[in-house]
């Protein structure tokens, strides 16, 4: 029996591959990265484009250590005397705004 001109088993493999390719895709865009990437990941690889988009870390996480680190130096700055607390306070405003 033919479908869309494919046999029955290849339409299940066509299937599988894209329930592969739309489920990296829907984890990668959680994770702050972009659709097609996540969704090729998934394609071209299977389920293992499922697991690679699982274990990468998210993007976000990323910027909010930065944001935090950076903090942290601006604090020592501050102790030190190199920056005055309203040039502290700019710092810590702007870089907090940057996380949301």
């Amino acid at each position: 029996m033919k479908i869309f001109g494919m046999n029955v088993p290849e339409l299940i493999l066509l299937g599988i591959v894209l329930a592969c390719a739309l489920i990296a895709k829907g984890i990668g865009e959680k994770k702050g990265y972009g659709a097609g990437l996540s969704f090729c990941a998934g394609l071209f690889l299977g389920p293992l484009g499922i697991i690679i988009m699982a274990v990468v870390p998210d993007k976000s996480d990323q910027n909010t250590i930065a944001s935090a680190d950076a903090l942290v130096k601006y604090k020592q700055l501050l102790d030190d005397g190199a920056i005055t607390q309203e040039e502290f306070d700019a710092k810590k405003k702007e870089l907090l705004a940057t996380k949301k």
